[in-house]
């Protein structure tokens, strides 16, 4: 059976390489970016330590990056759970004392000497592609109540919590965010949206309610736009980063908001430096190469059909990208509470550039063929929930003992026409034989007809004989 989309199934290699294209471009601002971030105005080797650490982060994330791109798409859709408890054991790890490393008061990284880790990036990575499996194995039940529910719930249920304990509000509600992207392009019913969303309401008010440090930010959040005076500290030096900046900018290198004046600036805050420094031309280029990842993105996975395991696990990770930097310029820009979220390709971090650009790979890597028919996220083509093996296209989709029976019956219906044919030749010589018989009854008529005639005349000729022998005995008397 082959895959019914209306969406062309094949795309050039151009539009793969506007893609990477697109990448490199925004992975070159961001190693500037970096390192204008982490000078000051007089460097010293350790500001210099960011750039040469951003550097071998980049290498190794480019090297395991195009690793991951030339893997079949059945590769992520075997090594998903492996991914996911691998991640899941990490979280448990980092919330161990003494073996994961507490910052400003969140325990969220493992330190193994100059590497850091944060567990919690690779969640963004291994519950899209679980969820889209388990969705993939049970597509005969996805409108089921309970069955089509539960099961696709069960990796967010365990991993929100590990999450929370850090804690770690703002990536809870992006994982559960990226779950939900996966649900909804896999056709989930709407009716399980709108029964989540009515419980997660209450349980995100009640979170946000028992911890004071997250209620401060929301109402710091509202203070910016009206008392500036009580905005909270890096809002409001965010702000004064872009309105410095202008239209052209203060020059590459030149900004002084960065000088232990905004808080995060190579990290969270990245985006207000590249405003201060290139102004609102190089934050409005920055968005143009957002948009133009997301649109060369999307075109490449238009060779998949829209229910398969590839377009749907790869669309999402393409959303969570794009999301993720509009959440950080939403951020920096104060249209949004704040929360320390980083500019994917841009930002300085390891494990943050790691998981982008393997997200990327896994992208272009479910992009290289075409699509799996056992992987397709469609009721109608099982309803055991189970995904059946890959079809071969160059044989018969029947079993050997089925493909013979219709051999068999083509047989006996190729029989049946030649039967069909001998009747109707018979029947068309009957036609004839009753054509002959009726030539011959009527050439019979027509020679007795004839022979009446002749004996007609004959008779005529004995009158006339009889009628003259008269004459000639009168004529004699």
């Amino acid at each position: 059976m082959k895959p019914t989309s209306l969406l062309p199934q094949t795309q050039p290699d151009h539009d793969r390489s506007l893609f990477i294209s697109m990448a490199c471009a925004l992975l070159g601002i961001g190693v500037l970016m970096v390192h204008s971030a982490s000078i000051t105005s007089w460097p010293t080797e350790f500001e210099q330590v960011y750039l040469s650490r951003h550097l071998t982060f980049l290498a190794l994330a480019v090297v395991v990056s195009s690793i991951a791109s030339m893997l079949p798409a059945r590769f992520w859709y075997e090594r998903a759970p492996l991914l996911f408890w691998g991640t899941v054991a990490l979280l448990v790890l980092v919330l161990i004392p003494g073996v994961g490393t507490r910052v400003n008061g969140a325990q969220r990284w493992l330190r193994l000497g100059p590497v850091s880790l944060q567990p919690s990036e690779l969640a963004k990575i291994a519950l899209p592609l679980l969820t889209v499996r388990l969705m993939v194995q049970r597509r005969a039940f996805l409108n089921h109540w309970w069955k089509g529910t539960i099961p696709l719930l069960v990796p967010l249920l365990l991993v929100i919590p590990l999450v929370l304990k850090q804690p770690d509000l703002g990536t809870s509600l992006f994982l559960v965010g990226g779950v939900a992207l996966s649900l909804f392009l896999g056709g989930w019913p709407l009716r399980n949206f709108m029964l989540g969303l009515l419980c997660a309401i209450p349980a995100v008010g009640m979170l946000v309610a028992l911890r004071p440090y997250q209620l401060k930010r929301i109402t710091g959040f509202v203070d910016t736009w009206t008392d500036w005076q009580s905005a909270p500290y890096q809002l409001k030096q965010s702000l004064m980063a872009l309105g410095a900046g202008g239209i052209s900018g203060s020059g590459l290198g030149k900004g002084a908001q960065k000088l232990s004046f905004l808080p995060e600036a190579n990290t969270d805050f990245v985006f207000s430096v590249a405003g201060e420094e290139l102004g609102l031309i190089g934050t409005l280029g920055i968005a143009g190469l957002w948009i133009g990842l997301f649109l060369a993105g999307f075109n490449i996975l238009r060779s998949q059909n829209q229910k398969s395991f590839a377009y749907v696990a790869g669309f999402t990770l393409l959303l969570q990208l794009v999301l993720q930097a509009i959440i950080n310029v939403a951020v920096v820009t104060a249209m949004v509470p704040p929360k320390g979220i980083s500019h994917p390709l841009i930002s300085y971090g390891g494990t943050n550039l790691m998981v982008s650009l393997l997200s990327l790979g896994i992208i272009v890597s479910l992009t290289r063929a075409g699509t799996d028919e056992s992987l397709q996220i469609d009721p109608a083509l099982d309803q055991s929930g189970d995904p059946e093996p890959a079809i071969d296209q160059s044989v018969s989709y029947l079993p050997i003992d089925e493909a013979f029976e219709d051999e068999a019956f083509e047989d006996e219906a190729f029989e049946d026409e030649e039967c069909e044919d001998e009747e109707c030749e018979d029947e068309e010589c009957e036609d004839e034989e009753c054509e002959d018989e009726e030539c011959e009854d009527e050439e019979c008529e027509d020679e007795e007809c004839e022979d009446e005639e002749c004996e007609d005349e004959e008779c005529e000729d004995e009158e006339y004989e009889d009628e003259e022998y008269e004459d000639e005995e009168l004529e004699k008397e």
